[in-house]
């Protein structure tokens, strides 16, 4: 069972991760680029970003995911996607590495204008460098100007090897819990993996995404990405962790709820919360030998799926994995 029960949460976080099939972000287009099929996790993003003119191609019909991002073209890739493009010219970026001419001043002037970078000790800018992850979600957080406020004083680790009280700490946080990144079965987050132009196309896409579609959209976000995490410490054994998050989700789908009440994407999302939440006090019960909370909850979790799929077919594939879970943990009931 728990070889399924992860591939069910891979097909999820997949799902909502990559907007290659997920149903509140679906995305359609033909493939552009020779190296970058369909069946590429980045196709979507990379596929929506060309055709918004914020990321370009080669001459020679390729994108190359895997070729590594440095800070300079990071930078470029992250105010060219909240529509700052730098005039031509000479720009006196205070960097003592950055010459006055050099493609990317302007990119660096303006970031370091707004605040979006600061550079290193030494005065230097270090264009050439690969950035991370780390440095790539604090350049696009604060280009869209994010509330880190929530993030700012967290005292428990982020995950693994996100510790509280690091620099990176909020943005990270913030990362995580609208859905830019997922942390892995391990429960890490590689802060400091160097980037791929996929893996920057990605991120940079779901943070566009998310600020297009306003605070609902946001909140609607937090609530997946906190079922994706629920399902990840089921995984784990984390069943305690599991229920909490997906409280955490249920707060979130409310919030959009009474935001946007008549929208059935969004009833449809608080309605799988809530059934997700019954779900995972299923699971609890079983840990405990309730078993006759178990019958409960899997019940009202499968009805609670139901409803959603009746609001919203979009809801469909979540509603899908309630009911397999549902039947599976019946199917163990000692009565």
């Amino acid at each position: 069972m728990k070889q399924k029960f992860l591939t069910a949460i891979i097909a999820l976080a997949v799902m909502v991760g990559t907007g290659v099939s997920a149903p509140l972000h679906q995305v359609a287009h033909a493939q552009t680029f020779s190296d970058v099929p369909s069946t590429n996790p980045y196709y979507s993003s990379i596929e929506a970003l060309v055709a918004s003119g914020v990321l370009q191609g080669y001459p020679d019909g390729t994108f190359k995911p895997n070729q590594p991002v440095n800070r300079a073209e990071a930078i470029k890739m992250v105010l060219t996607g909240i529509g700052d493009k730098p005039s031509n010219g000479l720009y006196n970026t205070g960097f003592t590495d950055v010459p006055l001419d050099v493609w990317y001043a302007g990119y660096v002037f303006e970031g370091a204008l707004k605040g979006i970078i600061h550079g290193n000790p030494d005065g230097t800018f270090a264009g050439s460098r690969t950035v991370n992850k780390a440095e790539f979600l604090k350049m696009t957080e604060q280009a869209f100007q994010v509330d880190l406020s929530p993030y700012q004083n967290i005292t428990g680790n982020i995950a693994a090897d996100v510790p509280a009280g690091t620099w990176f700490t909020p943005y990270v946080g913030y990362a995580k819990a609208v859905g830019l990144i997922y942390a892995t079965v391990e429960d890490t987050l590689s802060p400091e993996k160097l980037l791929t132009r996929g893996e920057c196309a990605q991120i940079l896409h779901k943070m566009m995404y998310v600020k297009q579609g306003g605070y609902v959209q946001e909140r609607l976000s937090m609530a997946e990405a906190s079922i994706i995490d629920a399902l990840l410490k089921v995984y784990r054994n984390d069943i305690d962790g599991a229920v909490a998050q997906a409280g955490i989700a249920l707060e979130r789908s409310e919030e959009a709820l009474n935001i946007n009440p008549e929208s059935e994407t969004v009833q449809a999302t608080h309605l799988l919360a809530e059934a997700f939440q019954k779900l995972f006090q299923a699971y609890k019960a079983g840990t405990l030998q309730s078993y006759a909370h178990v019958v409960l909850y899997v019940n009202e979790a499968k009805s609670l799926a139901d409803q959603a799929v009746e609001v919203s077919s979009s809801a469909q594939y979540f509603a899908t994995q309630v009911h397999e879970h549902g039947d599976s943990l019946l199917s163990q009931v000692k009565l």
